[in-house]
C-alpha cells in the first residue's frame, strides 16, 4: 500500500505525446478518472477537488516569485476548474450529472457550470 502524498505515474512516450497533440492534460484526466471511481463518497472527491485547487495555486504562487507568468496563470486557471468542479458537485448540478456520465468534464461543460453557479450562489457575471 502506498503512502498518502504526492504520486508519480510514469507513462510512455507514445501516450504522452498523443495526449499534447490532442491538449489533453494527462494530470486532469487521471485526477478526473479517480475520483469519478471514488464517486459514491462526494464528500472526500469534493475535498480532494479543493485540496488540488489549493496545490495548482501554491504551484502558481511560485511560478509568480519566479518571474513564470503564463505557468502561473495556466495554474490560475487549474485553481478555477477544480473549484468550478467541486461546486457543481456539491450543488449537484446538471453539468456535474452530465460530466459523471461521461466520465469526464469537457471545457464547455465547465463554462456551463460556472455561469449556472454564478446564478446560484447571486453572483454577477465577469
Amino acid at each position: 500500500m502506498s503512502e498518502v502524498g504526492d504520486y508519480t505515474v510514469t507513462l510512455p512516450r507514445r501516450i504522452i505525446e498523443e495526449a499534447r497533440r490532442r491538449n489533453i492534460d494527462i494530470e486532469e484526466l487521471i485526477l478526473d478518472a479517480v475520483l469519478m471511481i471514488l464517486s459514491d463518497d462526494p464528500e472526500a472527491v469534493i475535498e480532494a477537488r479543493l485540496e488540488a485547487a489549493e496545490r495548482y495555486l501554491n504551484e502558481a504562487r511560485d511560478y509568480v516569485n519566479n518571474s513564470g507568468a503564463v505557468q502561473a496563470s495556466e495554474k490560475m486557471y487549474k485553481v478555477v476548474e477544480e473549484c468550478i468542479k467541486a461546486l457543481a458537485q456539491a450543488y449537484n448540478i446538471e453539468e456535474y450529472v452530465k460530466a459523471s456520465e461521461e466520465g469526464r468534464w469537457w471545457v464547455s461543460l465547465i463554462g456551463k457550470a460556472a455561469r449556472r453557479l454564478a446564478g446560484i450562489l447571486n453572483e454577477p457575471r465577469g
